[in-house]
């Protein structure tokens, strides 16, 4: 019994691109530069950016409606 798994979504799936680019842009514009967190230890920063971007990311792409289509051929 194999199973095909696909994501399918009401918008286009360029639009997922979109998703990881704002993940990326909204991660950088609030712990690039910022002074605010200078006297944190690196890996503190780091670890704020990457699950911040990861929840931008999620969170925009969410709103695109995904499904999981399941196929199963016997």
């Amino acid at each position: 019994m194999n199973g095909l798994i696909s994501l399918v979504t009401e918008f286009s799936i360029w639009l997922s691109v979109l998703c990881v680019a704002l993940g990326v842009l909204y991660a950088y514009l609030l712990y690039g530069k910022s002074m605010k967190y200078e006297g944190l230890p690196l890996w503190i920063k780091y670890g704020m950016t990457v699950c911040r971007f990861l929840a931008v990311t999620i969170l925009s792409f969410l709103l695109l409606s995904p499904l999981i289509k399941t196929i199963f051929r016997t």
